[in-house]
């Protein structure tokens, strides 16, 4: 890797909606990942626009997933027809389930029977572009990303459980080209401990047979990328869900940063006939606590049986209560 590479840089007006591009796959996504440590609280969020879909009419999807240390969860999926309030100038909603908004800082709100929170994150670090160079991953993928490290605060219920945030939080936006058929298998895990350390790395194994990695961090509101990385999966006999792993990156001055991920709960969603694991976990580093998501898929021989069984992830819509026993 060229160390002299500087990572991309992206101004406010990125944060909202883009123009549509004419391919049919021309998607835009935003993400979202956050915790409250103290209390054991985690969460992943997903808009997605894919707006050539449909006739041109476009389609919605949101994943969504929540989990307590103590064993609660929430789980929804959406894949709907695109309504005009979906995409506006200020941000992005999934219908009436989910929306985002922007306004210089990040508000996150969600609104369903058994689980509703109302979250605004605040950036701690600058944004930053994880892919530096070309292949499927980027070109195929992620052409236009955005990754911010950040505060969250607010509130949220899960069930008749009642929350006050005060945590952390990890987001993205995307926009361009996604075209998932060009991937087998990948494994994505980005997170934050706070301004001392805010990560992402990504391994990536496409149908033209390319292997790629990527890593960078961000510490103290400098950015810079790993020139070398390593991630290990703990998977389970099901072949799709893991119990964490971890995560050896690198950097360019011979520095390490070794992360043990550790489950906290997982989550399957099958999209455009992907499977994809969403494990939110927590981490530590240098003596304090935070979280990641370490999202993999794993499909090497591009297969589309269905999926049967699940060990430490669940595909149960709504509330339920975690479950690891064989």
């Amino acid at each position: 890797m060229n160390s002299m590479i500087k990572p991309r840089s992206f101004p406010p007006s990125d944060e909202l909606p883009h123009p549509v591009g004419e391919h049919p796959l021309w998607q835009e996504s935003v993400f979202l990942v956050w915790g409250d440590v103290k209390q054991g609280i985690y969460g992943f969020h997903r808009i997605g626009q894919e707006c050539n879909a449909n006739d041109g009419a476009g389609m919605v999807t949101s994943w969504n997933g929540v989990a307590t240390r103590d064993g609660a969860r929430f789980s929804r999926y959406l894949f709907e027809p695109m309504q005009p309030k979906d995409r506006h100038e200020r941000g992005f909603r999934a219908n009436d389930l989910v929306s985002m908004d922007y306004d210089g800082t990040t508000r996150w709100r969600i609104n369903d029977p058994v689980c509703s929170f109302d979250l605004v994150s605040t950036d701690y670090t600058p944004r930053f572009d994880l892919f530096k160079d070309g292949g499927t991953v980027v070109e195929d993928f992620a052409k236009g990303h955005i990754e911010v490290g950040g505060d969250i605060k607010g509130r949220a219920r899960l069930g008749d459980v009642e929350y006050a945030i005060d945590g952390m939080a990890y987001r993205d936006h995307s926009w361009g080209k996604r075209d998932r058929s060009t991937m087998l298998s990948h494994r994505w895990i980005a997170g934050t401990i706070g301004p001392e350390l805010t990560f992402n790395a990504t391994a990536w194994h496409g149908t033209d047979g390319s292997l790629q990695t990527y890593g960078i961090v961000c510490r103290h509101g400098e950015v810079a990328y790993a020139r070398k990385v390593d991630i290990v999966v703990f998977m389970e006999i099901d072949a799709l869900t893991h119990r964490g792993g971890i995560l050896s990156m690198t950097l360019e001055n011979g520095e390490v940063i070794e992360l043990l991920p550790k489950l906290v709960d997982g989550f399957l969603t099958k999209h455009h006939n992907t499977g994809v694991v969403d494990a939110l976990c927590e981490v530590e580093w240098n003596g304090k606590k935070g979280f990641c998501d370490f999202e993999i898929s794993t499909n090497p021989r591009a297969g589309t049986g269905p999926i049967v069984s699940l060990v430490r992830a669940t595909r149960e819509q709504g509330l339920s209560r975690r479950d690891w026993s064989l």
